[in-house]
């Protein structure tokens, strides 16, 4: 190799139970997705449909071992030892669709922790690769500092891990700026990865793993752009309120066009996110005997939740679409007692429509809170991107071009958009493959075929963007 770009990756969560879950399931899948190159292929073995993928074991630790065993159990990958010389000559005769290294001294004592992939381009192995090999770490069950994932095929991009803990792409250097402002956390709860049936199932295919390798891969196909420098932002904390890596973001990039990562479905773009309050209230009350009629903590509590739920729907009345009402829920609720007095807890969110800010609603929150006390936080106030920009033309452009249709949503959640696109006041839109009916759902999971519609309908896009009348 004349060339390696090492990528090393670090993510802050701590929703996981173990570094391992962390590294392999919420890193890995960005940062494989930033080495596909061009021309993958292998066929499997009579009998056998798993993909082919040589495996170069310079280590023989013993966690090597067990990343080892956990691969040669994969349904998706069959894996073959062999040496160094072998691999690659395999993998130039298209014998095996990959080859992953594991390098000497590779062990739980944080020594040397670097996978180095080897694979060319063919997306639909590639990712069924990179999630084999994240399935297959997870069951090793090792504690691993951080890794670092390495190719030869990544000359134009240079890559690496900012204040934020964002994992950054850059592809050229010219003046002028694109940012593809996707996310790496996801929500808790796991999901086995599989795929089958043209389906990838796992935790965060479609929130948001999936529009962040759509714009890894469509970014590495249209490679760099003279005059033009495309960011690609895998951003921590967004499925927090915090949103750290956005907020980080917009102190770094002066973009002309942003691009957020969230699923839309590939022939649709979403134009604007709702706004959002959450507030925790708190009742304490002395505590009564059961026979007496006062209302207790938790009595009150649900007496302020349904003033809630009534002044919501007051201000509701005649507004149809959903986007411009008012969504209030329960996100969590609890009671305690010290013998002394009796506490209720809740905390309430509340989605917002363009008209009505978070302190808007705070105030109105308070006029009613009666012996508890509100305390506000997560504020962010409805964004609506414009219709009719350049960005949107393209996209409508490259949409059709695919075979689509393209359309316009305007979604009930919120996102980075809400975060960035008044203070980078450029052409916005939010763009990805992905039911997002399927976010935070048991049964997460994306189509593959769509995600490579959604990879080239980005990648016409961003050429037709950089100057490109026609996309190649």
């Amino acid at each position: 190799m004349n060339k390696i770009i090492a990528i090393a990756w670090k993510d802050a969560l701590l929703r996981f139970a173990s570094r391992t879950e962390l590294l392999f399931f919420i890193v890995l899948p960005v940062v494989f997705t930033f080495l596909l190159g061009g021309g993958l292929g292998g066929g499997a073995g009579e009998g056998d449909g798993r993909l082919p993928l040589a495996l170069v074991d310079r280590a023989g630790t013993s966690l090597a071992l067990e990343l080892r065993t956990a691969l040669e159990s994969s349904p998706t990958v069959r894996v073959t030892v062999m040496d160094e010389a072998a691999a690659d000559a395999a993998l130039d005769a298209k014998d095996v669709a990959a080859v992953l290294v594991i390098p000497v001294g590779f062990s739980s004592d944080g020594k040397d922790q670097t996978l180095e992939l080897r694979a060319a381009a063919n997306e639909i192995n590639g990712l069924a690769i990179e999630q084999a090999i994240n399935a297959a770490a997870l069951r090793a069950g090792q504690s691993i500092e951080a890794a670092t994932v390495i190719t030869a095929r990544a000359e134009t991009l240079r890559a690496f891990v900012d204040a934020a803990d964002n994992a950054v792409g850059v592809i050229g250097t010219g003046s002028r700026e694109i940012v593809l402002l996707g996310h790496i956390d996801t929500v808790a709860g796991y999901i086995p990865v599989t795929l089958g049936d043209g389906k990838l199932y796992g935790r965060g295919t479609v929130d948001a793993k999936g529009p962040l390798a759509t714009f890894a891969c469509a970014a590495a196909l249209v490679g760099a752009r003279e005059g033009w420098r495309i960011v690609v932002i895998g951003a921590t904390e967004e499925e927090a309120i915090t949103s750290k890596g956005a907020h980080h973001a917009l102190s770094v990039y002066t973009p002309e066009y942003v691009v957020i990562g969230e699923p839309s479905r590939w022939d649709r773009i979403t134009l604007g996110y709702k706004g959002r309050l959450l507030v925790d209230y708190c009742c304490m009350r002395p505590v009564v005997h059961t026979a007496r009629l006062e209302p207790n903590a938790i009595e009150h509590a649900v007496r302020y939740w349904n003033a809630v739920q009534t002044a919501v729907a007051q201000i509701n009345e005649g507004r149809d679409k959903a986007f411009d009402q008012v969504f209030a829920s329960i996100r969590s609720i609890q009671s305690r007692s010290d013998g002394f007095h009796d506490t209720a807890e809740m905390t309430l969110g509340f989605r917002l429509p363009p008209d009505i800010t978070p302190d808007d609603l705070f105030a109105r929150l308070g006029d009613f809170a009666e012996l508890g006390t509100l305390t506000p936080r997560g504020g962010e106030r409805t964004y609506r991107a414009e219709k009719n920009t350049p960005l949107t033309r393209v996209f409508n452009n490259a949409i059709r071009d695919v075979g689509g249709k393209p359309g316009y949503v305007y979604k009930t959640g919120t996102s980075d958009m809400n975060i960035v696109g008044a203070v980078w006041s450029c052409p916005i839109v939010a763009y990805g493959p992905g039911d997002s009916t399927l976010d935070h759902t048991p049964e997460e999971h994306i189509e593959i075929d769509e995600y490579l519609r959604a990879v080239n309908v980005l990648r016409r896009a961003l050429i037709e963007l950089t100057g490109e009348a026609e996309a190649r």
